[in-house]
């Protein structure tokens, strides 16, 4: 790529980085917007380009690492444990 486009495409996303940064936090307070998709979002577009970023995105990830399935695991696990609970009392 030649300078002109570099220099471009930095600019585009630092700017729908902290765009999707804004976007976050207003989605925080306000139902409508998913605040934390956007953060994360924009977290990774701005890792790119700071390092801050990098490391925020970085120790998210090291934290939250197979969060979402073991989290679909327990629920469904305690969803069936009530409903076990359930049909023993519907018997007696």
């Amino acid at each position: 790529m030649n300078f002109p486009t570099r220099k471009l495409r930095r600019v585009t996303t630092l700017i729908a980085g902290w765009a999707s940064i804004l976007l976050g936090i207003a989605g925080i307070f306000l139902p409508i917007l998913p605040g934390f998709a956007f953060l994360f979002v924009g977290l990774g577009l701005l890792s790119s380009e700071y390092r801050w970023a990098h490391t925020m995105l970085k120790r998210i990830k090291e934290r939250f690492a197979g969060q979402g399935r073991q989290g679909c695991r327990q629920l469904s696990s305690e969803r069936q444990a009530r409903t076990q609970r359930r049909e023993l009392a519907a018997r007696e």
